[in-house]
């Protein structure tokens, strides 16, 4: 019986080993499994935090919410983009479980349509930015590392990771209010309901 290739996991040794999926793993003599941890702290560890990004977008949009969506010409701006998108549909849904997509929200998504990894996404920011000091760091957390880390395999007990993102962290209340104006901007309907 040929058994699918879902994902590589690389042993210690180098060795590249397929995990599987679908099949009762009590039956199999052994499988592999990823560490997530150990991807954790070599994905989202840098040695500092640029700035220049959050930066450039808190200075280029402070009077212009509806541009940070549609503009495409500034560093980062896909991924800070996505996470502010990601935290505007969890709280959203929060709210209103019927709720619907802000077109200039759903934009940022491109033909991608699961909508509950999303929302999922988007708690996932908000946790991540209250174990940093605030909303702000949605904002200031490095554009160098995929969004899929953050999202999905960054692990929020993590506190080696944690410990060192806040020692590298600026102070987050300064994004704070640019980030809570974005987010507000397409909450206010709802609000007001």
């Amino acid at each position: 019986m040929e058994v699918p290739m879902v994902y590589e996991d690389v042993a210690e040794n180098g060795e590249i080993r397929p995990l599987l999926e679908g099949f009762d793993y009590e039956r199999i003599e052994s499988y592999a499994t990823l560490n997530y941890k150990k991807l954790n702290v070599e994905s989202v560890i840098e040695d500092s935090v640029d700035l220049a990004p959050a930066n450039q977008v808190c200075a280029r949009f402070e009077q212009d919410l509806d541009g940070f969506w549609t503009a495409t010409e500034y560093e980062g701006g896909t991924d800070l983009r996505r996470r502010l998108a990601c935290v505007v549909i969890f709280l959203r849904s929060k709210l209103d479980a019927e709720a619907s997509v802000p077109l200039q929200v759903a934009r940022v998504f491109q033909g991608q349509y699961n909508y509950l990894d999303i929302r999922n996404s988007g708690r996932k920011y908000i946790k991540i930015a209250r174990k940093l000091g605030g909303l702000g760091a949605i904002l200031w957390l490095p554009v160098s590392v995929s969004p899929s880390t953050y999202e999905r395999y960054l692990n929020i007990d993590d506190e080696e990771v944690f410990s060192h993102l806040k020692a590298l962290a600026p102070e987050a209340e300064r994004y704070a209010n640019f980030v809570q104006r974005l987010v507000l901007h397409h909450l206010r309907g709802q609000l007001s309901q």
